[in-house]
């Protein structure tokens, strides 16, 4: 396990690459990037402090897990995270009280991807899903606000954005090859807009609740 406690201020990068189960806590500042990559096993990283750059996490390798958390009262320039190989998961999280400056999600080669705002995202939340089994979910919650909230998908790669709070700026998708979908459950100010390309499928469902 590794710590950094709340009266610690890094002046650089903190990278922990873990090839065995590993967690890791951040509660001071950061001044640059914090990354939790799993190559083998699992990684679960956890913030409540401030990141000035962006909190990023990888799961690299077939059946890897990776998990980044801006719990309550952290503060992070983004969330950034992708996963790559069959079975890999990679889970990012913004809880109730955490604020990002952005979000931004990958999936690739049957890389499983979701991706949840439960607090403010300044920015957009976007994303894409590339190559057959990857999959990729954005989720906005009822007590999450964020700006644009898009995703693409590419060779049979598959990617769903569902709104369930507010999102300031539009929902967008685009297929090519692959499929999208948008779900509105909750406010959108703005447009709700896909498109495709060749073999693309992309479709729009704004539920009873949805504005």
């Amino acid at each position: 396990d590794i710590q950094i406690g709340g009266e610690t201020v890094v002046h650089g990068n903190v990278v922990v690459n873990a090839r065995t189960d590993t967690t890791l806590s951040m509660a001071g500042k950061v001044e640059g990037e914090m990354q939790a990559n799993a190559y083998t096993g699992t990684i679960v990283a956890k913030n409540s402090g401030v990141i000035t750059g962006e909190f990023k996490g990888s799961a690299e390798g077939d059946r890897t897990s990776s998990t980044i958390v801006n719990q309550k009262g952290g503060e992070v320039g983004a969330l950034d995270g992708f996963s790559k190989g069959e079975d890999a998961t990679m889970t990012i999280i913004n809880e109730n009280g955490g604020t990002a400056g952005k979000l931004l999600a990958n999936a690739l080669v049957g890389g499983k991807t979701e991706a949840k705002n439960d607090g403010n995202v300044m920015g957009d939340m976007s994303g894409w899903s590339k190559g057959d089994g990857s999959t990729l979910t954005l989720t906005n919650t009822e007590d999450g606000a964020s700006g644009m909230m898009s995703v693409e998908s590419y060779l049979k790669g598959q990617a769903t954005a569902t709104n369930n709070g507010l999102v300031e700026g539009g929902m967008g998708g685009y297929a090519e090859n692959g499929r999208v979908k948008l779900n509105n459950n909750g406010e959108v100010e703005g447009n709700m807009a896909v498109g495709t390309g060749n073999h693309g499928y992309a479709g729009i469902r704004n539920g009873q609740d949805g504005t």
